[in-house]
């Protein structure tokens, strides 16, 4: 790690926004922007060159400032209880600093940081990201989030297209959905969405017996191909056969349970896709 002189934290910052191909994580328990303009036109550009933005901040009833100003911009973003730890990455470069996202501490404070020089630094901070940060947050931008209800109908609807009789239901961050023959649980875990079919009717004996094979049936029969990939296996004291989907897309929602609006489509056709190649199966 090499150390940045205090009079260039914010501009080290700044170009880590400028320089950013695929993403910019913005750990900050504190930010007051509304007034920084030169931080609001970096943000902006994000946009328009469509890079993905997350944003952490402090979850602290006095910490209303920040989240009036990320309302304002329009900005989703995730409270983290506790939070203290001011982090900033894109996809090449981290900078670990004492320093918030206030345009006060840019003009007033005396900070301290530190920017990675090497893929092992960069790592050790990515992990960090990873291990205590992303697992923590929950979105709380109300705009940002699907309702459950409307969700579910959504699910409903999707698989009667499909003819397919279906009963869902949300509980301990996870979508469980039953169908007249089979049980499914949903989650989303480090951003991929995870389907498991608990299927009790047993197929033919050499079905079960050639588990790989019935995998590569059920992924031909997943529309669109190729975008999630499954495991079978045969559980013979449950008397049953279990079907795990992982999409291989990263989603930004954090769980099943607070689906971002926009990925709701995307899920919906993974799941819908999934259950109707898994009940096929058994034909």
């Amino acid at each position: 790690m090499k150390l940045i002189k205090h009079s260039t934290i914010s501009g080290s910052i700044f170009t880590l926004l400028d320089e950013s191909d695929e993403k910019v994580i913005l750990v900050s328990p504190y930010m007051n922007i509304s007034k920084w303009y030169k931080l609001i036109n970096k943000l902006k550009k994000l946009k328009s060159r469509n890079i993905d933005l997350e944003i952490y901040v402090r979850d602290d009833p006095d910490n209303s400032v920040t989240y009036r100003d990320l309302d304002r911009l329009g900005l989703s973003y995730l409270k983290i209880h506790n939070l203290h730890t001011k982090l900033y990455l894109n996809e090449k470069q981290g900078i670990l600093t004492s320093m918030n996202l206030l345009l006060s501490s840019e003009t007033n404070s005396l900070e301290i940081a530190c920017i990675t020089e090497n893929q092992m630094d960069y790592k050790d901070l990515q992990n960090y990201y990873e291990r205590y940060i992303r697992n923590e947050g929950t979105f709380t931008t109300e705009q940002a989030l699907a309702d459950q209800q409307k969700f579910r109908y959504s699910i409903c609807d999707e698989l009667k297209q499909r003819n397919i009789n279906s009963w869902p239901s949300f509980g301990n961050s996870s979508l469980h959905i039953n169908t007249s023959s089979t049980y499914y649980k949903v989650k989303v875990f480090k951003g991929h969405l995870i389907i498991s079919a608990f299927q009790r009717k047993l197929p033919k004996p050499n079905i079960v017996q050639e588990t790989k094979q019935l995998a590569k049936r059920i992924e031909r029969k997943i529309k669109p191909p190729g975008e999630i990939m499954i495991n079978v296996q045969h559980e013979p004291e449950s008397k049953g056969i279990i079907i795990s989907g992982q999409a291989l897309k990263i989603m930004k929602s954090k769980t099943i349970t607070a689906v971002l609006e926009d990925e709701v489509p995307l899920l919906i056709q993974h799941m819908a896709g999934f259950i109707e190649a898994t009940e096929l199966w058994t034909e």
